[in-house]
């Protein structure tokens, strides 16, 4: 295999033979490795990358070729990991290989963290048992709305900078919500059935990482009470990009004088669809908007809670004024 990636060997090893090596001890590849290492920046350029990025680097950049070759020798796991897609990473650590401080312009970037339009007043809570909590959220919407939504979940609370609101098991069955601002001449119960496709499969979205999911068809749509109920099945997309067959479940509300529909998205992997479909529908049929009142926020990002308190969530030029 000869690697003709670009990578910055600064601080890793002064030879290619050190290099090969250490990428070789890291893939436990038996195959031999050609690497040649052209001059180091200038010393104003270099960044000082630890020995851990820099492997990292050396295996992505030659992950894809070696699953390639056939053999006994072949790591059984890489093959999983060419399947992945973006609704089955826990954080943004795991996607991007890198451990970040607080969120900003320079941490987070709007394609490697999903975009739900989510604005929180407050911390999500989680009440209850802590593998099976309640959820609920204090959410700023369009129209002047502040609303308070909640559902019941079969798995934890994901926390962290990578979510908004989201609960999910680590077999990568789970919930999350979404707003998407509502066609002014439509009603929740006549809006097409691509308003809710096009919002969700988005290539900013849970799903989107790594393009927009292929092959959508809505099975069933229809309205229960107030409430939108949609099934989808769909292909996201692996960093290979490998087509992986996934369901979703999705239950919309209009929360009382918003001009926004609240969407509670629950999926699976069809593999375990069987497993996680009544929990995935219990979930759904929980959702609920159980309190609105009037708020002089706008649904942009300076208005949610942790763009003070986590170093400017989404941070950017104009942010204080972008709406989604």
């Amino acid at each position: 295999v000869k690697l003709t990636g670009l990578i910055v060997a600064s601080r890793v090893a002064d030879r290619p033979t050190d290099l090969a090596k250490a990428v070789m001890v890291r893939l436990n590849s038996p195959v031999p490795l050609e690497i040649t290492m052209a001059p180091a920046p200038a010393p104003h350029a270099r960044t000082a990358l630890s020995r851990g990025v820099m492997l990292r680097a050396a295996f992505l950049s030659i992950a894809l070729p070696l699953t390639s070759l056939a053999g006994p020798h072949r790591p059984a796991v890489a093959a999983e990991q060419q399947m992945r897609t973006s609704a089955d990473f826990n954080s943004l650590q795991e996607l991007t290989g890198q451990q970040s401080q607080n969120l900003g312009a320079g941490t987070i970037s709007s394609r490697s963290r999903p975009q739900t339009g989510i604005i929180l007043l407050d911390e999500v809570q989680a009440t209850g048992s802590e593998s099976s909590p309640t959820v609920t959220a204090e959410l700023v919407l369009d129209g002047g709305v502040a609303a308070t939504a909640t559902f019941n979940s079969a798995w934890p609370l994901s926390r962290g900078m990578y979510y908004d609101v989201e609960a999910r098991s680590k077999n990568a069955d789970g919930v999350f919500l979404q707003v998407v601002p509502m066609e002014s001449d439509k009603s929740l119960a006549n809006l097409p059935n691509s308003y809710f496709t096009e919002a969700i499969f988005s290539t900013e979205g849970r799903y989107g990482a790594y393009g927009s999911p292929t092959d959508v068809k809505v099975l069933k749509s229809e309205s229960n009470g107030k409430k939108r109920l949609l099934e989808i099945s769909f292909k996201a997309l692996s960093p290979s990009q490998a087509e992986v067959p996934r369901k979703a479940i999705v239950a919309a509300l209009q929360p009382e004088g918003s001009e926004d529909v609240l969407m509670l998205v629950g999926g699976s992997t069809a593999s375990r669809w069987k497993n996680s479909e009544a929990d995935l529908r219990k979930a759904v049929d929980s959702f609920k908007v159980v309190q609105t009142r009037p708020t002089k926020l706008r649904r942009v990002r300076a208005s949610d809670y942790r763009f003070e308190q986590q170093g400017g969530l989404w941070e950017q030029k104009g942010s204080s004024t972008e709406v989604f």
